[in-house]
């Protein structure tokens, strides 16, 4: 295995797919230069992906599918909870 971190943009939405190596694993989430961002330790040899990731926002209705809590984020007024979705 060769293991890297990687991060990766996101957006302040609901659901979005990342491509990323197969069998990622989800380490930290954090505003970078007013973006929020997500780092993944990843191996750059497997195979491509879509990953699935979720952003709520406080209050906001969530999904009971497998998600794994990443990080929560504080964006001035907004708190967003970055989450990882497992496939089954």
């Amino acid at each position: 295995m060769n293991n890297v971190i990687w991060k990766y943009p996101l957006l302040v939405t609901d659901e979005q797919l990342v491509t990323m190596p197969e069998y990622s694993i989800p380490l930290f989430v954090e505003k970078q230069n007013e973006t929020l961002c997500i780092w993944v330790k990843v191996d750059p040899t497997q195979k491509s992906i879509e990953q699935t990731i979720r952003v709520y926002g406080t209050g906001h209705p969530m999904s009971v599918n497998h998600e794994r809590h990443v990080g929560s984020v504080i964006d001035g007024e907004y708190v967003w909870h970055v989450f990882w979705v497992y496939n089954d």
